[in-house]
C-alpha cells in the first residue's frame, strides 16, 4: 500500500497555504513507509506522474463557504471536467480521471479541506486555521489507516468543527 498526500495552496496569502500546513505536520508525524507528501502551489497535470503505484491520494486544501477552521472530507469521484484549462487550473477529480485514462493509475482519492477566514497578504495562518491543522493531519492520517485496513465501506463524508 502506498498513499500520496497532497497539500497544495499559497503559503503567501494567509489560509490558503492552510493544505500545505497539514501536508508539512503530516511529513513530520509519519514515520511509516508507503507514505509520500508532495506540497504545490496548485494541481497541475504533471501531478499525475505521482499516481502510479499508489492506492491512495488525499488532497488536502483551504476552502470558502464555512465557519472558519471547519474539517471537511469527502471520496473524490474521477470526472472528465474541462480539458480546455487543463494545463493552468486542475480539479481533483479531473487528476484522477486523467490518470486512469492516461497512465492506468487509479488510486482512491480523497478532499479534506479546512475552512479559511482570511486571504489577505502573509504568511501567518488565522488561529481558526491554525487550530484546524491537528485534526485536518488526524482526518488524513485516519484515511491512510483505512485504505490500509478497509472497513468494508466507503467513507461519508465528514465535517468536524
Amino acid at each position: 500500500m502506498a498513499a500520496l498526500v497532497i497539500g497544495y495552496g499559497n503559503p503567501l496569502r494567509q489560509d490558503d497555504g492552510a493544505g500545505r500546513a497539514v501536508a508539512d505536520a503530516i511529513e513530520q508525524s509519519t514515520n511509516g513507509p508507503g507514505v509520500r507528501v508532495i506540497t504545490v502551489h496548485q494541481l497541475t497535470p504533471e501531478l499525475m506522474l505521482e499516481f502510479q503505484g499508489v492506492s491512495l491520494v488525499v488532497f488536502v486544501d483551504a476552502a470558502h463557504g464555512a465557519p472558519a477552521g471547519a474539517v471537511t472530507s469527502w471520496e473524490l469521484t474521477p470526472e472528465p471536467g474541462d480539458n480546455r484549462e487543463f494545463t493552468h487550473h486542475c480539479e481533483p477529480g479531473n487528476l484522477l480521471y486523467q490518470a486512469d485514462k492516461l497512465y492506468n493509475a487509479s488510486p482512491r482519492g480523497f478532499m479534506v479541506t479546512i475552512a479559511a477566514a482570511q486571504f489577505g497578504f502573509g504568511e501567518e495562518l488565522s488561529a481558526a486555521v491554525r487550530e484546524a491543522v491537528p485534526r485536518a493531519v488526524e482526518r488524513v492520517e485516519r484515511l491512510i489507516g483505512t485504505a490500509v485496513n478497509p472497513p468494508g465501506h466507503s467513507p461519508a463524508r465528514e465535517q468536524a468543527g
